[in-house]
């Protein structure tokens, strides 16, 4: 048996503008500030948030790789971005499944990889944002969707159930 020591692999999660603008710089500041971690940003006012932050341009994929799942879009320098609630709650259902039937699709949906992410990371730190979009509460209900905070605190019990420091 050949044992490699390898340093722990981190991944930073940040979805959600906070509930003040005020706070956006400092926001990204302390997300970017995570040092050798895979940065994921899901939802697009939080994309955009982060773009606007870096001056960079944030591009949307055009491929819908699964209909149900939103496109990803790229910014430098983020590893993944993705839409936000629609894509946590399909991931969130993705990783309850326990089979890991989602690990064998060669699918490169915001889901997926975003399933990929968080299982391929030893910690996973969440900074989730309070700001509250009036127009997603009457939608996300309709569509029996989980608000931001509820999939959040459900992915960290899922994530901790895979022994993922969270």
């Amino acid at each position: 048996m050949i044992i490699k020591p390898r340093h722990p692999r981190t991944a930073v999660l940040l979805t959600g503008p906070p509930a003040s603008a005020a706070d956006d710089r400092e926001v990204v500041a302390k997300f970017l500030n995570y040092q050798n971690a895979e940065r994921i940003v899901c939802g697009g006012a939080t994309g955009n948030l982060v773009a606007r932050e870096l001056k960079r341009e944030i591009k949307t994929s055009l491929q819908y790789e699964d209909p149900s799942v939103p496109p990803t879009a790229t910014i430098q320098g983020i590893d993944l971005v993705t839409e936000g609630i629609l894509t946590l709650n399909k991931s969130l259902t993705k990783l309850k499944s326990g089979g890991g039937e989602w690990r064998k699709e060669p699918r490169a949906d915001g889901a997926t990889l975003l399933c990929q992410a968080l299982t391929r990371a030893d910690r996973v730190i969440m900074l989730v944002g309070t700001a509250v979009n009036p127009a997603h509460e009457e939608f996300m209900s309709s569509l029996q969707l989980l608000t931001r905070t509820e999939v959040v605190a459900r992915l960290q019990e899922v994530l901790s159930q895979m022994d993922k420091e969270v």
